[in-house]
This record gives C-alpha cells, structure tokens and sequence, in this order.
C-alpha cells in the first residue's frame, strides 16, 4: 500500500493504491481511496497508514488547512482517521456508517495533520502536528473525537488564540501534549532485544527539536520521555524498529541521511 498527493494545486486529494513490487519495480497498481471532496489547498495531507488486527487499514488525514472546522465535519475525509479494507471497501462495523450525509470510511475525527501511527498489542496509537504547540499523541478509538480546532494547547502562527477551550466533554484527551511544538513525524514501537531498558517504548521522531523523543508506555499510560539523538543536529524525519532489534533514523536534510543504531561495543 502507497499513499502519496493526487490531482492539481486547485484540486487535490490524498490517495492510496495496491501494488505488487517484484524487487525492483511496481506492478498491477491499483488505486483503492481517493479522498473527498477535493481540496485547494496543498498541504496537511496526512497519509501514515497501519495494520488494524482484523487485516483492516487505519489512515490518517490531515485537515488541509482551509476550513478547520471541517475536521468536526462527517461529509467530509477532512480531520480525520479513515478505515478501510485492502480492497478499499468499507468495514461493516466502522462508526459512523449510520449517519446521515457521513462518509462511511470515518474511524475517528477532531485531527489536524496525523503524522505517525503504529498499532501496539491491537490498539492504534497515532500522534498528530498542532499549530504553534498543542503536538498531541493519542490513544485512538472508534468513533472518539479528538478536538481539533475546538480544543487544543497550541495556538496560530499568528499568535492568535484558536479556541478558548483545553478540554471540553466529549473530547477524547491527549496521551501527551507537546508544547511547545516538537513537530512529531514518524512514529515506532520498541520491543527488540538490542536495548532491554527501552522496550515497551514509543519512539517519535522530531522535526523541529532534532531529536526521537522515547515515550514509555507501561501499561499503556506514558511515562517520563526521554530525549535522545539530539547530538546529531538534524530534523529527524521518520524512526523505526528494525526485525534486528536495531533502531532507524531518517533524517530531513539536502544530504539526508539513514542511520542504524546499535548499542556500542564494550
């Protein structure tokens, strides 16, 4: 599965297609969602995709900057969580399939641009850019709202307040609230061997900070963060844990970079 910007500056969408790769090309390409309706603006695509337990497909999708209220929106893809099958039908049990004008492929709403996602022991965990802060991680839920732009802790990058409200009933809390912003991208679980002492971690990566945030997460409620990487002075685009037991980082630079962590040797 592939997920990448679709259409013209004028209207644009974020799709996804299938494809088999036969080592060194993509074959039988297929596109399986295209979000609707079109957008204007090109950004807050979103795009992070995971592997549900029941073979179903969780994707994010950014707001797209323009209207943010059409995050709280069910006629819209807009804000939201999407769940599909690899066909790109809907599950029968998604929820919001009964109201009237929804489109049926909603999982969750209330989020501004997803960045990362990854499903732990069957649940979906998924973090999301604020504006100026308000840099959510969240426990994600079938039909939840999670707040977005009636709550947050962040405010515009014109410095103007976007909502009054940090909370409100029916919003779905943040697991952790980053502000100010470190601009989160990718996001990984870690249980390998190589660093006993951080399994039962998330890892975020950074943009803004230059660093992967590890998040533990005994019992699933996040502990003390600790900040590692910071040395290498680059944005850190995407981490990930390897079959090895390795961690890897992709960095954002001109000359980006694919790093392999690996604990040194005594």
């Amino acid at each position: 599965m592939l997920s990448f910007a679709h259409g013209q500056t004028e209207a644009n969408h974020l799709r996804v297609v299938r494809a088999r790769f036969d080592g060194r090309q993509l074959l039988d390409v297929q596109p399986i969602f295209t979000s609707q309706p079109a957008k204007t603006e090109t950004q807050h695509f979103g795009g992070r995709m995971a592997w549900l337990a029941d073979g179903s497909l969780l994707l994010g999708m950014g707001d797209g900057n323009l209207d943010r209220t059409d995050a709280q929106r069910l006629h819209t893809h807009l804000g939201k969580l999407l769940r599909i099958q690899p066909d790109g039908s809907v599950p029968g049990d998604n929820p919001f399939l009964q109201r009237p004008n929804a489109r049926p492929e909603i999982y969750s709403i209330g989020h501004r641009n997803p960045q990362g996602m990854v499903v732990v022991d069957g649940v979906p965990y998924a973090h999301e850019h604020g504006a100026r802060g308000g840099d959510e991680l969240n426990r994600i839920e079938p039909g939840a709202n999670y707040g977005w732009p009636l709550t947050t802790g962040g405010i515009d990058y014109t410095y103007a307040r976007i909502t009054p409200y940090r909370s409100l009933p029916g919003i779905q809390p943040a697991l952790v609230e980053w502000t100010p912003s470190i601009a989160p991208a990718g996001l990984t679980w870690y249980d390998g061997p190589l660093f006993p002492a951080w399994r039962g971690s998330l890892f975020v990566a950074a943009l803004k900070e230059r660093s992967v945030r590890r998040v533990p997460l005994p019992g699933g409620v996040p502990g003390p963060q600790e900040i590692l990487f910071q040395e290498l002075g680059e944005r850190i685009r995407d981490v990930r844990a390897g079959p090895d037991g390795a961690i890897y980082l992709l960095t954002d630079s001109v000359n980006g970079r694919v790093l392999r962590v690996v604990p040194t040797t005594p």
